[in-house]
């Protein structure tokens, strides 16, 4: 492993847990800080490293201008936060009067468990709605005259005060029809129902418990990771679950919904990345990971290589309509032809299932 990447991954396990800083790999080098800082960004973790940074012994820290530089991205990341949720209070409030309950999913929810929440890089708000998801359609379009950007079999995506939000009818689907069906069961073994109601804003939000994100916020890396790749941010939310969490988490009960989802290589790898590489002691992943050594360390390689979303690599310009569906055929399909043996259920029939996936929802009128 390269120095500097040594390095940075020290600053995150610092930030994230707390810990102290290995000095050592600081001293008597030229360290290479505007790489490590570019990398952060491109992880989308620079507010986690900044707080690892801000631990550093004096001798060791970057130069002034370095730091004034990454405080100055750390505060737009918390000012990125403010906004999202005063948006998202907005929001549920507006649901609230209309006695839809949504359940947050995904990084809003997961935030609270970081040392400096405000700190974690924003994405999207990710509202589950269920069987309340016509109901908000309406409110939103009608009443509020809110223009809905793209909607698919699982969400529909619009802005609300300048936020991206996606209400999820559908809290994640797989396009394997065997699988999907297990899936969907699964969620509605647990939403709604067992929702954790945290206070938000002045009110209540309902967010999943943490049995169901320790498989859920895997099934959402795993979704990513086939087709494009993901960063250190989506496999980081998970590892603090993994730890906030354990007292709610079952352990029998978690292995039998990894090998009925076909997701248990998914739990090896992306833990023993979690393990190796983020600090999350061992006792918080249920797998032996010496078995996926070389794929967790292939795949980290992955997501140096391919950044926040994969979107580091360049596939070219878009040629549009059915010609960019048959290239995007043919790159994931080799993509997939690389994890031969991982989550094979899943990823060996992944390009075929999307392809056929597109056709239907073309048929049917969706994005």
């Amino acid at each position: 492993m390269e120095a500097d990447v040594k390095c940075f991954l020290a600053l995150l396990r610092a930030g994230l847990w707390k810990m102290p800083v290995d000095a050592a790999l600081f001293r008597g080098r030229k360290v290479a800080w505007g790489g490590l800082f570019r990398l952060s960004k491109e992880q989308a973790v620079a507010g986690i490293a900044f707080d690892g940074l801000e631990m550093l012994p004096e001798d060791c820290r970057p130069p002034q201008e370095m730091i004034l530089k990454w405080y100055a991205f750390v505060l737009q990341t918390e000012r990125a936060n403010r906004r999202a949720d005063a948006a998202l209070a907005s929001l549920l409030s507006l649901y609230a009067g209309e006695g839809i309950r949504p359940v947050l999913l995904k990084g809003r929810g997961v935030a609270r468990f970081y040392p400096c929440p405000s700190h974690r890089q924003c994405g999207d708000i990710d509202l589950f709605l269920g069987r309340d998801y016509r109901k908000a359609k309406v409110l939103l379009s009608r009443t509020q005259g809110i223009k809905m950007a793209t909607e698919g079999e699982k969400h529909l995506s619009y802005l609300y005060q300048d936020v991206e939000v996606e209400n999820h009818r559908r809290a994640a689907c797989f396009y394997h029809p065997l699988y999907d069906w297990r899936l969907q069961a699964w969620v509605r073994q647990h939403l709604p129902g067992k929702e954790a109601r945290v206070p938000f804003g002045g009110m209540e939000v309902q967010c999943p418990p943490g049995q169901f994100n320790a498989v859920y916020l895997l099934v959402h890396i795993l979704l990513h990771f086939i087709p494009d790749g993901v960063a250190l941010r989506q496999v980081m939310d998970w590892a603090v679950v993994l730890r906030e969490c354990a007292d709610e988490i079952d352990t029998a009960c978690l292995q039998r919904d990894l090998r009925r989802l076909g997701i248990e290589d998914a739990y090896k790898v992306f833990g023993y990345i979690a393990v190796r590489y983020l600090g999350l002691p061992s006792v918080y992943v249920h797998a032996g990971l010496e078995e996926a050594a070389g794929r967790g360390d292939a795949f980290f390689a992955d997501m140096l290589e391919g950044g926040n979303w994969g979107k580091k690599r360049s596939y070219g310009e878009a040629a549009g309509g059915w010609r960019t569906v048959w290239r995007n055929f043919f790159r994931i399909r080799k993509r997939c032809d690389g994890m031969k043996g991982f989550c094979p259920a899943l990823v060996s029939s992944y390009p075929y299932w999307r392809v056929l996936n597109f056709m239907l929802k073309k048929l049917r009128g969706l994005d």
